[in-house]
């Protein structure tokens, strides 16, 4: 195995080996919410195009998982929205079969007609909420969204009271100022775990330069454009001062920025200076992780991943993950770096903590 030899945060890095640690596996593209601030289908979102896109069927999934038996990967299912999909339960029991751990992560809103069938199988549940009732319809485009979410979870804890939950919340100008309200439910819910996860976007500056970046690797699709986003001057600041509220007025809550790393101190510049290199880090997920999307292509990424490192239907896991793509992607990564990683908080797990995360 190749020893990544560069340098980060200044310091020598310790012996790294290309091991995979974790993987996401993007069962299917569809979505029935339309969030606002989401990539794949918001206002903006490159999912609108892939309508008609090939998605692998419960047979090749499960030759996904058995792959994945002898490399012993964390596992966190995902989409897209994983309860769409109707052999969901079957897969994920032939993963627990195998002796493989995993996660969901899901917007909830199907929770309640899933959770006889997927009540037990997970370590962890991940649940998308942006804010309380009123807040969270607003933002993710569908009114009803946050009471249906509401009944899945009351009836998880009533078969299933000690099923691990976590809420994982985008902040965002809409709930700024009213997580307090949200927190009450969560408390009511008993979620052991609760992430604020700052804005993944591109300024259009990044943006640029990801075109160029992409074009360097010969990649012709181009989904940057999705993340474009601006944000108005002292919005950092605003949403800083609040996160420190929030997180003084409910100790009790496991209340955390979605990488332990991050504090409210890094959210002005991430918003209000999107050019700085804020972390003089590279993204450590290529050493790590693999990303198997719904039509069996491959990336590190799980957000702006634009290209393949190559198909599961063409070659194994193994072969991918320590192919010739990958060594090429992980060396761009550690000299002049990927646009796009600015403003990513995956770029902050640069301690490797990977399994059991969403």
């Amino acid at each position: 195995m190749r020893m990544a030899d560069t340098a980060y945060g200044g310091e020598p890095k310790e012996e790294e080996r290309i091991t995979l640690r974790a993987v996401t596996v993007q069962l299917t593209r569809r979505c029935n919410l339309h969030c606002r601030m989401c990539g794949q289908w918001g206002e903006k979102g490159y999912q609108h195009s892939c309508r008609d896109q090939y998605e692998m069927d419960l047979s090749r999934w499960l030759f996904v998982a058995d792959q994945l038996a002898s490399l012993e990967p964390y596992i966190t299912v995902w989409g897209g929205e994983p309860l769409l999909v109707p052999w969901l339960g079957d897969f994920c029991c032939r993963l627990s079969e195998l002796g493989l751990q995993h996660s969901l992560v899901t917007n909830g809103v199907l929770l309640k007609e899933w959770v006889h069938s997927l009540g037990g199988l997970f370590e962890w549940i991940y649940l998308s909420l942006d804010g309380p009732p009123e807040i969270h319809d607003l933002v993710r485009g569908v009114k009803g969204t946050f009471a249906r979410i509401e009944a899945g979870i009351e009836r998880m804890r009533q078969e299933f009271p000690h099923q691990k939950l976590a809420v994982m919340t985008t902040l965002l100008p809409e709930n700024m100022g009213r997580l307090g309200e949200l927190a009450l439910y969560l408390k009511k819910w008993g979620v052991q775990d609760w992430l604020l996860s700052p804005q993944i976007f591109l300024s259009r500056e990044q943006l640029y330069l990801y075109s160029e970046w992409l074009s360097s690797y010969g990649i012709r699709e181009n989904t940057g454009a999705s993340w474009l986003a601006e944000f108005s001057c002292g919005y950092g600041r605003n949403l800083a001062e609040n996160v420190e509220r929030l997180m003084a007025n409910y100790p009790d809550l496991r209340l955390r920025l979605s990488v332990d790393s991050m504090q409210p101190e890094h959210l002005p510049p991430w918003y209000n200076d999107p050019e700085a290199d804020i972390l003089p880090l590279s993204c450590r997920a290529p050493w790590n992780r693999l990303s198997i999307r719904s039509d069996g292509s491959t990336s590190f990424c799980l957000d702006v991943s634009d290209g393949s490192l190559g198909n599961i239907l063409e070659k194994s896991i193994e072969e991918i993950f320590q192919g010739p793509e990958a060594d090429r992607f992980r060396r761009g990564i550690d000299s002049a770096g990927n646009p796009a990683c600015k403003r990513c908080v995956w770029r902050w797990r640069h301690n490797y903590s990977y399994n059991g995360q969403a």
